[in-house]
């Protein structure tokens, strides 16, 4: 497994609340899965959390465009998986089976199953 180091950290942000410089409270590192060609990829991404001392709140860098809050899968695992199903027509199984083997990341069966949910819902299908 390759294992790609991102350091996504600043000193300060905006909080999103209320627009007030947060402060530094900590650092953390968080590993999510990518897509990888050859060999699995598993992104460690260090990123800071901050404190707003105006309202009080907590909140972390935003990664929304990599990977959405608390997903093990990048964007970029989500659209392929996804992708297989809606475009390809390929049956859940098939999908993952295809990732493992193609791309060498292990989707569970059940995020591809509510990814697409998702998907549907919000096109109106389900």
């Amino acid at each position: 497994m390759e294992i790609k180091n991102i350091d996504m950290t600043c000193k300060t942000i905006t909080c999103p609340k209320c627009g007030v410089n947060g402060k530094k409270h900590s650092t953390v590192t968080r590993l999510i899965n990518d897509i990888g060609f050859g060999r699995a990829v598993q992104l460690k991404v260090k990123f800071n959390k901050y404190f707003c001392e105006e309202c009080c709140k907590y909140f972390s860098f935003p990664m929304t465009e990599l990977a959405k809050p608390k997903s093990k899968f990048t964007n970029r695992v989500k659209t392929t998986s996804m992708g297989l199903i809606i475009r390809e027509g390929l049956k859940y199984k098939d999908a993952v089976q295809y990732m493992k083997e193609k791309y060498f990341v292990d989707v569970p069966l059940s995020n591809i199953g509510d990814w697409v949910g998702a998907w549907k819902k919000k096109k109106g299908y389900a």
